[in-house]
């Protein structure tokens, strides 16, 4: 496919304005997000402060509200919806910790194939479960 040199030059403007834009916009929001972290503990301190005061004047003890920061979603992770392969296994990642995450919250039996291929066997003589991998 052929484009105009014009055109991808225009492009490839536009995409260098809209990183740059980008750059700018994430760092103003780092600088919000620190203003209302100095702004929310001072709202904190006072309130506590205020309930002190009023604690000691009127002998009722009060709750203070807190303004409190909510903690974003934790990353998702393999779970029932999610099976994971052998492949998937990091390097160097102890033996059984795939299989321990495909199986969270699961009690269905992934048969002697699947575990196979994760490198988990039985020994013969005691039954005992075994990491091969």
């Amino acid at each position: 496919m052929w484009i105009n040199r014009t055109t991808f030059e225009h492009l490839l403007t536009r995409v260098h304005i809209a990183e740059s834009l980008t750059a700018e916009i994430r760092q103003k929001s780092a600088v919000q997000q620190q203003n209302f972290d100095w702004l929310a503990n001072h709202v904190n301190r006072l309130e506590i402060e205020r309930s002190t005061l009023l604690a000691r004047v009127l002998g009722v003890s009060l709750m203070a509200p807190q303004i409190a920061r909510e903690d974003s979603p934790p990353p998702p992770r393999a779970w029932m919806g999610e099976p994971l392969t052998a492949e998937s296994r990091p390097e160097g990642e102890a033996p059984g910790m795939a299989l321990t995450a495909m199986q969270t919250g699961s009690f269905d039996d992934m048969g002697d194939e699947a575990a196979r291929t994760f490198g988990v066997q039985h020994d013969p003589v005691t039954g005992a479960v075994v990491y091969t991998r």
